[in-house]
């Protein structure tokens, strides 16, 4: 399943015509699996088991609860609207079907530029899609800016 093991990989996918994709083995993806399509809001889909996406929400639930329990009553917003927040961003719930192929669909493939191919980065708990190589590459070298 997602979400099992700590994933580090990248590759290209190919997308066929019906806007499916498939996932390689080393996703861990397993036939018939559940998962969230999710905005990361930063030009490329993250892909999360639906089971480890619903536990990060019960986990900002209960971070939530506990701190207004302390009144901490500031810090309880903070997690209540990094809730709301992670709920807006989900596109879809989608089942891989029997041959472990996820369907994007006409939206998603507008929406994040993607055509004939994706490349696919494995990030420890989940998977990201960028429309190409490139795109991932300046995206590294976003990353690497906003930290130094």
């Amino acid at each position: 399943m997602l979400g099992d093991e700590i994933l580090l990989f990248q590759t290209t996918v190919t997308i066929d015509d019906k806007t499916r994709i498939l996932m390689p083995s080393k996703t861990l993806v397993k036939p018939k699996e559940q998962l969230i399509l999710y905005d990361s809001r930063e030009g490329y889909l993250s892909i999360y088991s639906a089971i480890e996406f619903e536990e990060r929400l019960k986990y900002l639930q209960n971070q939530a609860r506990r701190e207004f329990e302390k009144g901490n009553f500031n810090q309880k917003d903070l997690y209540k609207c990094q809730l709301a927040f992670e709920c807006a961003r989900v596109f879809d719930k989608q089942n891989v079907d029997s041959a472990r192929r996820l369907l994007l669909g006409k939206y998603i493939m507008e929406k994040f530029n993607f055509d004939k191919e994706v490349f696919m980065e494995g990030e420890y708990d989940h998977i990201n899609l960028f429309d190409s190589e490139e795109s991932f590459e300046k995206y590294k070298q976003f990353i690497k800016k906003k930290i130094l």
